[in-house]
């Protein structure tokens, strides 16, 4: 039984200089010293190597680390891309078909953006407007406070409001209500022109073609990106079959395929229809080292970018450290 590492990135772009400096994504440098770090520390696999090691129970090297970004980001081809060209290595990549083909942002992007675009005191004030506007109490049974008292407490990487926020609006009210809240609230402090901003947030079809011939992979983050869990068997295997025309339309491979789960919901129901459409392996958002040999192939854990920069600052400062103690001695 052999270890596998699995990181998970979403945006990566330059902080400071970004329209928006605020959103919770990794800055450039950042990336690129991980990478370092990695390189130094693990043995970067290829997800060929990664589908070949779980299917057969092949063991993969030490410090086996896959590396998957989710949601098709620009930043993607922008950014990681050509990074990972330079250093000779590929990755995984996960966008969910919609946003790209009919250039609409998703809900959680917008959740995203609305958040990075305000500040927590006024992001409550807007909330808790919306919340009387819509007559939100007597539609649930329960007032703003005890919805803040109920979901507001800090998030893994997120403080109190705007872990609240992404509560309130991902799953807490009822979806008709959230999605009217979230439009509004996108639409007054973000932008209106949903399809200009998709247009600039996510990769077209022509950049992952370009990216695929490149030596990247390409697997399905679902079609809507939805929580699998919440619908109905019928429903799933359309947004998964829908997921599989669009990687079939950009040239990926739908002949075992991976799957990257939205929001990393799925159910039984999820993995049957995976097994039976040539699926080889799924990620979830479970925060974990795989084990490759006793980790379900379709439950495979990963980490956050996140989670490893505790032991990247330490490497770093050792680097830092054993360089100039080299630049001293050899004066």
């Amino acid at each position: 039984m052999s270890a596998l590492q699995i990181i998970s990135y979403h945006y990566v772009r330059d902080l400071q200089n970004s329209k928006f400096p605020k959103i919770k994504g990794l800055d450039t440098k950042i990336f690129q010293q991980q990478l370092d770090y990695l390189q130094s520390e693990f043995n970067i696999v290829t997800t060929e190597q990664v589908i070949a090691g779980l299917m057969t129970g092949r063991d993969l090297p030490d410090g086996a680390t896959w590396l998957t970004f989710d949601d098709g980001f620009i930043d993607h081809y922008e950014v990681v891309f050509p990074e990972l060209l330079s250093r000779g290595l590929t990755a995984a990549f996960f966008p969910p078909a919609q946003p790209i083909l009919e250039h609409v942002v998703l809900d959680v992007h917008k959740i995203h953006f609305t958040i990075a675009s305000t500040e927590p005191e006024q992001l409550h004030k807007l909330l808790e407007i919306l919340f009387v506007e819509k007559d939100l109490e007597s539609k649930t049974g329960k007032s703003f406070n005890e919805y803040f008292l109920e979901y507001g407490s800090p998030g893994q990487f997120d403080g109190p409001m705007p872990a609240f926020a992404k509560r309130m609006l991902q799953f807490a009210l009822p979806e008709y209500d959230r999605k009217l809240l979230i439009n509004q609230l996108f639409n007054q402090v973000v932008t209106s022109d949903e399809d200009a901003f998709a247009r600039s947030l996510y990769v077209t079809t022509s950049q992952i073609k370009e990216m695929i011939a490149g030596g990247m992979f390409f697997g399905s983050h679902g079609f809507r990106h939805h929580h699998l869990d919440r619908e109905s068997a019928e429903d799933q295997l359309v947004d998964i079959q829908l997921g599989l025309q669009f990687l079939d339309g950009v040239g990926a491979s739908t002949e075992e395929w991976v799957m990257c789960y939205p929001y990393g919901s799925y159910n039984d129901i999820t993995i049957d229809i995976l097994k039976q459409t040539n699926c080889a392996l799924a990620i979830t958002v479970k925060s974990a080292t795989a084990q490759v040999g006793s980790d379900s192939r379709y439950e495979l854990p990963r980490l956050d970018t996140n989670d490893l920069l505790a032991g990247q600052r330490i490497w770093f400062a050792h680097q830092v450290g054993t360089n100039n103690h080299h630049k001293h001695s050899n004066q």
